[in-house]
């Protein structure tokens, strides 16, 4: 296709839109269907200037089109955010609403007012299909808000888009939900679709997030030229650390007096606490011996091993000092704060972060272990200070008084900007929401609520297998295909 016309139902931020443009794919954008206004705010605000001159309507005509749209109406408590909306956010709400080409509420959608488009995003809601949810699961008819999956119908037997690309938790694909899952598959098959689906976890694909999501591609048979494949894993060669800044606001750390037996153990040397950064992938690593200069990028070469560079720690005097973690989650610890176990948490940045959630209320957002930059007030442990990344000057031993631990531990969450860089935006974007004055309880939210752009990167290849004009039919394989990884 020359030019993809792309519409997203349950938009968010646009990360479908942002794959495709982050790629280089020739797209516009037909429309998208959301509710949210910090979602509309943020879409909007990366796509256009916000700043600009615009022709506003009256407040109440403002008021009334959002209404209609079901813009800002609040589920839980059962009543629009709109009227009691300031003048202010209104006017940026509408703007961003118009601008964006935004249709509301899925439900209220007339299929037939739909521009026609070729890609069909619908991304639906996880609320009753997580773990962390009631589990109410999205059956036909069952008024959960995972149930608006099926009012996506109407505008794929409507508006027959080529492509349709679903995503959502796990769970949808587990022994509570997979028969509704097959149930969507078959209608869609019966539709005139080839679906395929896969499991796919983001640190995959290049991001250092343990974050699992299926993925469901369907392709008009008509225009299915057969040649579609999930793409394979790809190993993982950055770490938390590699998206964490150096310089973070003290409202993010957290408290000594919540960290002190976490830092009381980490002080004590315990090797599985140790903070390792910047390491690139691979098959596993070993802990340094003494003596031993490592060069990251190649770890296992007998002849770069001696060459040091800004990734690395210097020449290792004192054993065990530094030890090599593997791209995955690996907890330090808890802290003491009133919260569920998973919020407790604490990280080690050089491997992976946990999966986010919108992180609404306190303490919600991970926590990772740092180093360096503690202030003269004393929190974190005594030493010599070290940089925020993790990288010390060589490590030595103090004689006759054992070991000297060059490390200062410091625990704090990680940022909205940080966040968002683990759901593969890049920082230009996050600016960009950062600037309409988005509050940072909205950025954590969107960036928990949306997609991973680099889990999405099987969309080249989908729309690369589709063909503009009608094909000989693509041989039937059954409602659907679970591709391998390998």
């Amino acid at each position: 296709m020359n030019n993809v016309r792309v519409f997203e139902a349950f938009s968010g931020y646009g990360s479908q839109d942002l794959k495709l443009t982050y790629d280089e794919i020739n797209h516009t954008s037909a429309g998208i269907a959301e509710i949210e206004p910090d979602a509309i705010v943020a879409y909007a605000s990366i796509r256009f200037n916000l700043d600009n001159y615009f022709e506003y309507p009256s407040i109440e005509i403002m008021k009334e089109e959002l209404i209609k749209a079901n813009v800002g109406y609040d589920f839980k408590k059962s009543k629009s955010k709109i009227p009691r909306m300031n003048d202010k956010k209104l006017h940026q709400l509408y703007k961003a609403h118009i601008l964006s080409k935004n249709f509301g509420d899925i439900s209220r959608v007339d299929p037939y007012q739909l521009p026609d488009h070729d890609l069909f995003t619908y991304s639906f809601p996880c609320t009753d299909i997580s773990l962390a949810g009631k589990q109410q699961g999205f059956k036909e008819g069952s008024g959960t808000s995972s149930s608006l999956l099926w009012e996506c119908r109407k505008v794929i037997t409507v508006k027959r888009p080529k492509i349709l690309m679903m995503e959502n938790v796990e769970p949808l694909v587990q022994s509570k939900h997979i028969k509704d899952f097959n149930k969507w598959l078959a209608e869609l098959f019966d539709l005139g679709y080839n679906n395929y689906w896969q499991v796919v976890d983001a640190s995959e694909r290049g991001v250092p997030q343990s974050r699992k999501r299926v993925f469901a591609v369907s392709i008009l048979r008509d225009y299915d030229k057969g040649t579609f494949k999930f793409p394979k894993k790809i190993p993982l060669t950055t770490r938390l650390i590699d998206l964490c800044n150096d310089n973070v606001d003290e409202k993010y750390y957290i408290s000594t007096d919540k960290c002190e037996r976490l830092l009381s153990e980490l002080q004590s040397g315990q090797e599985r606490h140790k903070i390792v950064v910047k390491e690139a992938t691979t098959k596993g690593y070993d802990i340094a011996n003494i003596g031993d200069s490592i060069n990251i990028g190649q770890p296992n070469s007998k002849i770069r091993r001696g060459r040091v560079g800004k990734q690395v720690a210097n020449t290792i005097t004192t054993q065990n000092e530094l030890c090599v973690v593997e791209p995955k989650l690996v907890c330090v610890g808890e802290v003491n704060i009133n919260a569920k176990d998973q919020c407790k948490r604490v990280y080690n940045p050089g491997g992976v972060a946990p999966t986010l959630t919108t992180m609404q209320g306190g303490y919600q957002e991970p926590k990772i272990l740092t180093c360096g930059n503690i202030n003269p007030s004393g929190n974190g442990i005594n030493g010599e200070v070290i940089n925020s990344k993790g990288l010390s000057k060589t490590i030595t031993t103090n004689k006759g008084e054992g070991p000297k631990v060059l490390f200062n531990y410091r625990i704090r969450k990680l940022t909205p900007t940080e966040c968002l860089r683990l759901m593969g935006v890049k920082d230009k974007d996050i600016n960009s929401m950062i600037d309409a004055g988005l509050s940072n309880s909205a950025l954590y939210k969107l960036a928990g609520n949306s997609i991973v752009t680099n889990s999405m990167d099987f969309l080249k290849s989908a729309i690369k297998s589709t063909s503009d004009k009608k094909v000989e039919q693509v041989k039937k394989t059954g409602l659907y295909q679970q591709l391998s990884m390998f």
